[in-house]
């Protein structure tokens, strides 16, 4: 069967279909594309011999133009930590250090064909760090140019990163609207940012996949998820959603957003409460910084219909969880302890029963802030 005849690209809001490949958001309304994949999972047409996220190609809505471009990213370790009945994924073990180039292997795969040196030259996007860094190093994989758009207060270590993969890095004053409009409106640019491309989201909901097979097709109770833009919650809602439909897994798994108090725009919309982002923004966890997600609502509605749960923590309780960790021999960035401070909240509440199996999702090398 053709891929492309086994899912659609529409519009998340008013359901238009995808007018042309180029197109980053819905000519109609402006909201981002879905992707809805219409064919069940079947675990028996899995590529056993690839250990990458590539093992489940069959399942991952790719614009079929283009060879992949793969750093054989993905498949990533689940391990059991110290803590009775909780695993860590380890998403960190990745090529350039961070679960983004899962979104990236799939993303730049599927656009490469648009690259034909006129219309557009390169590739941009607007990002904190790790987005960046990982669009970087896949578009440098498959030989073509990148430009970043980012902000001046960028850790150095980050910004060194993305020009190590030879990306053009342009550092701008402002908020997220002055980065992201530079980023959308530069000339002879295709823009790819993972908050708005769908196709991201189609590598990150093969974490989903890889959770389940790993544990022999059966879900956890709790997965733990750090939270901004949406392109990993919303993959690993879809990923689970796409085992359970097709009968794969008994249930989904209470997917817990897990957000910094400073940045939580999706914990006080699914509580509904009010929430007013910082002028300035001091939190210790860099790579959550959306303060204004352009998938905010699509995140909501797909929290509430598998009946998912969000959380926020503070920087304190980060810190200490991040501290945990590396004493565990895992050294990760703050942003992705984030989910493990929540796990604890949530067993000092209650919420977690004894027996009930809870994974977290370890996000970015603590290399990222050395």
């Amino acid at each position: 069967m053709d891929l492309a005849s086994m899912f659609k690209v529409l519009c998340s809001r008013c359901g238009s279909a995808q007018e042309r490949e180029d197109h980053w958001r819905c000519t109609r309304c402006g909201y981002p594309y879905r992707i809805i994949f219409d064919e069940p999972f079947n675990p028996a047409e899995i590529m056993s011999t690839d250990h990458s996220l590539w093992r489940y190609k069959r399942f991952i809505a790719v614009a079929p133009h283009d060879e992949i471009v793969t750093m054989g990213e993905g498949y990533t370790p689940l391990i059991k930590t110290k803590r009775p009945q909780l695993y860590a994924k380890l998403e960190y073990i990745m090529p350039t250090g961070s679960y983004k180039d899962r979104g990236s292997t799939v993303l730049i795969t599927s656009v490469k064909h648009l690259i034909d040196g006129e219309r557009y030259r390169e590739v941009s996007i607007e990002s904190s760090g790790n987005a960046g860094s990982s669009v970087a190093a896949y578009a440098a994989r498959a030989g073509i140019k990148c430009t970043v758009y980012t902000y001046a207060s960028i850790k150095e270590g980050k910004a060194r990163q993305m020009e190590a993969y030879g990306a053009k890095v342009v550092k701008l004053k402002g908020d997220v609207t002055v980065v992201s409009k530079a980023a959308q409106t530069a000339a002879h640019s295709l823009y790819v940012s993972h908050a708005w491309n769908p196709y991201f989201q189609e590598g990150t909901k093969t974490i989903a996949y890889e959770i389940a097979e790993q544990r022999r097709w059966t879900a956890p109770d709790f997965v733990f998820v750090p939270t901004s833009a949406g392109s990993l919650i919303l993959g690993v809602i879809n990923g689970f959603k796409h085992l359970y439909s097709s009968g794969v897994i008994d249930a989904i798994p209470t997917i817990v957003a897990v957000q910094p108090v400073e940045v939580s725009p999706v914990y006080h919309a699914l509580m509904n409460k009010p929430y007013t982002p910082p002028e300035q923004l001091t939190t210790i966890a860099d790579a959550l910084i959306s303060t204004k997600p352009i998938r905010l609502q699509e995140m909501v509605d797909s929290l509430r219909e598998i009946k998912g749960s969000a959380e926020i923590v503070e920087d304190y309780e980060i810190i200490e969880s991040y501290r945990e960790l590396a004493a565990e021999g895992l050294y990760v960035e703050p942003s992705s302890a984030a989910s493990h401070a929540a796990y604890l909240k949530w067993m000092r509440d209650g919420k977690i029963k004894q027996g009930e199996e809870v994974v977290i999702l370890l996000t970015g090398s603590g290399l990222k802030i050395a």
